[in-house]
C-alpha cells in the first residue's frame, strides 16, 4: 500500500472497529488505537496478507481475540504457516477458523489459550 493509500485505509479501519466493537474502542484512546491498527496492519503483512481485504479480515480477528497473539494459538499457527496456498484463500480459512473458535469459547464459556 502507498503512503496515501494506507492513511486512507487506516481511517477506514478506525471507523470500521468503531462500527462493530465500540466498547473495546472506548478502552484505548485514539491514538492507541490508530497504533493498534498500525501494528495490525504490518503483522498482517508480515504474515502474507497485503490486499485490503485480507488485511481488513485479519484486523477484525485481531479485535475479536483482543490479542495479535491470536497468530500464535494453536488453531491459527498451522494455517499462518501453511505454504502453496494463495493468500486469499488462506486469510478465508484463517478467519473461518477463527470464528469457529470464538463459537466454540462462547459455547464453553471460557477464555482462549
Amino acid at each position: 500500500m502507498g503512503e496515501i493509500s494506507m492513511q486512507k485505509f487506516v481511517v477506514d479501519m478506525l471507523e470500521s472497529v468503531n462500527d462493530i466493537w465500540p466498547e473495546l474502542c472506548e478502552r484505548l484512546d485514539k491514538d492507541r488505537l490508530e497504533l493498534l491498527i498500525k501494528q495490525t496492519i504490518d503483522c498482517a503483512i508480515q504474515n502474507g496478507f497485503k490486499s485490503e481485504r485480507d488485511v481488513e479480515m485479519f484486523l477484525h480477528l485481531v479485535f475479536a481475540f483482543e490479542t495479535l497473539d491470536f497468530v500464535k494459538q494453536s488453531w491459527a499457527k498451522p494455517i499462518i504457516e501453511k505454504t502453496g496456498l494463495l493468500p486469499r484463500l488462506r486469510m478465508n480459512e484463517l478467519y473461518d477458523a477463527g470464528m469457529a473458535r470464538i463459537e466454540s469459547l462462547e459455547q464453553m464459556g471460557g477464555h482462549d489459550e
